[in-house]
């Protein structure tokens, strides 16, 4: 059960009055009379709040009366929530103790990033190294084919040059051949020619006897 204290007005109990409250306002957690409610309706910070009658405040139950809306450290209303120091907090516990969190984890995302960094530029020298490898690899076959070529280039030229030898050997021993065979056969018409000769002034002598 609430006791006379709950139903006092909290605004004029700061100032020594003592008045009844007649309404609750949830945000403000406080209790306000018939003249502290109007003043709390018309100011500026307060108008947009929504009070409740005391006496459907005084009905809730315990642990929902003792549920607290401001911030107990700076007396400020609750923002947001913060999963990750599982609680309610103020603008300024938002300011304070969770902008240490956030430079925390900026700094363990600036961590981070180096790393990455660091990592991409360590593939980025493998990958340097790779390309010269690679360079290297494809001048050393081209110099290996083009040797190959070139052996290969020889050997033919030089089995060409023997075979050209060994052909040009052949026709000059047959040309030197036909020219004996040839120098042979006009020796032989040239004695043809004697012996017709010959025997062409034998018969003329025969036939003048």
């Amino acid at each position: 059960m609430a006791t006379s204290k709950q139903h006092l007005c909290d605004i004029c109990m700061n100032q020594h009055l003592t008045q009844n409250a007649i309404v609750h306002c949830p945000e403000c957690e406080e209790k306000f009379c018939e003249k502290c409610k109007i003043y709390h309706e018309i100011a500026k910070a307060t108008k947009n709040h929504e009070v409740m009658p005391i006496e459907h405040f005084l009905k809730l139950p315990k642990f929902v009366q003792d549920i607290n809306l401001n911030c107990t450290e700076h007396d400020e209303s609750f923002v947001l929530y913060c999963d990750e120091h599982d609680k309610p907090c103020c603008a300024y516990c938002l300011h304070n103790a969770h902008t240490r969190y956030l430079e925390t984890t900026l700094s363990d995302l600036m961590t981070n990033l180096t790393n990455i960094i660091e990592y991409r530029s360590e593939n980025l020298q493998d990958l340097v190294k790779q390309k010269t490898r690679c360079k290297m690899k494809i001048k050393t076959t081209k110099e290996a084919f083009n040797a190959y070529l070139d052996e290969l280039e020889a050997d033919l030229l030089d089995k060409l040059q023997k075979t050209f030898t060994e052909n040009e050997f052949q026709i000059q021993n047959m040309l030197k051949d036909i020219e004996l065979r040839k120098s042979n056969i006009c020796e032989m018409q040239e004695n043809v020619t004697i012996v017709k000769s010959v025997c062409f002034s034998i018969s003329n002598f025969h036939g003048h006897a």
